[in-house]
């Protein structure tokens, strides 16, 4: 009988995506949650997280002694094979060897679709810079041309080969950005308007890959309305802040979204308060330290909660 082909692109690589969505409804309905025993349950999720990072993305190596270590057993194997079937439940085996998540695998495929999407639009945008600058008609790839293209490379800038979707009587290579690009463009614009003085043209800012550009576009917009534009440093600032709060657990698009809707110049941490069911409020932290609490209670038994103790 053979083996299916893999779940994921084999280049589905995710290991810049710090976070993994959960289906946490799913995962509390599953035969997982109800079947199996607290310490199975909780290598799962270990694996789970442990695939996310791994290349292609949503797969595992078919080693126990590998598996072993991601399930949080280290070099005692006796001691994983004692969960690994309730661990492993809904992995399957592949055609190249590897374990797949079907589950896991799908959000992964979302996510790197939503990564070459971006690298697409980054592509077009810096084509069409450069057909503006220098009077050429190089054409747009298609989407589905650029996934077709093989590799796909990082474009922050041109590095000699071929942009995709190049036809033949187009130069063949764009040149990469270079400084004397703005001095001429400086010097056409002196020329046209009699000017002495040459200006020289910046570089757009470019936005990492994990900052929603809808909430960025909206955020900068709202500082306009408000008569506070964001200078080329200040948007870098921002985009260091969000960075810092993404890093303790605060959503880019959450953050920007709270300052856009407040007309807030700055950006802050989630604050919001959660009302009770019996309509008092309290913080989000102490909501979502019982909600964990509660969810820990359901998945593991309360023994887990005694060995925390």
């Amino acid at each position: 009988m053979s083996l299916p082909n893999p779940l994921t692109h084999a280049e589905c690589d995710l290991r810049d995506y710090a976070f993994m969505p959960l289906d946490v409804q799913r995962l509390r309905d599953s035969d997982l949650a109800a079947l199996e025993s607290p310490a199975a349950c909780w290598s799962a999720v270990l694996l789970w997280c442990a695939s996310w990072h791994q290349v292609p993305a949503a797969s595992l190596p078919n080693d126990d002694r590998v598996l072993a270590q991601l399930a949080g057993f280290g070099r005692v194997v006796t001691e994983w094979k004692k969960v690994r079937e309730g661990a492993l439940r809904g992995w399957i085996e592949c055609s190249d060897g590897r374990l797949y998540h079907p589950v896991v695998a799908a959000k992964a495929r979302e996510a790197w679709s939503s990564k070459i999407e971006q690298r697409w639009k980054t592509e077009c945008a810096r084509i069409k810079k450069h057909n503006q600058r220098h009077g050429t008609k190089i054409a747009f790839p298609p989407l589905e041309v650029f996934l077709s293209s093989g590799p796909m490379r990082l474009v922050s800038g041109d590095n000699g080969e071929e942009s995709h979707g190049t036809k033949h009587e187009s130069p063949r290579v764009v040149p990469r950005e270079t400084p004397s690009k703005g001095q001429e463009q400086g010097q056409e614009q002196e020329e046209r308007q009699g000017q002495t003085k040459t200006k020289s043209a910046r570089p757009a800012l470019e936005l990492p890959e994990w900052l929603p550009t809808d909430a960025w576009d909206a955020f900068v917009d709202m500082r306009k309305k408000i008569k506070a534009p964001l200078t080329e440093h200040a948007s870098k600032l921002a985009i260091d802040e969000l960075q810092k709060l993404m890093n303790d657990g605060h959503r880019p698009r959450a953050v920007l979204e709270q300052s856009t809707m407040n007309s807030w110049r700055g950006l802050f941490p989630i604050k919001a308060n959660v009302t009770r069911l019996n309509g008092d409020r309290d913080s989000r932290e102490a909501f979502n330290e019982r909600e964990n609490a509660r969810a820990k209670a359901m998945l593991f038994g309360p023994e887990v909660d005694h060995a925390a103790r």
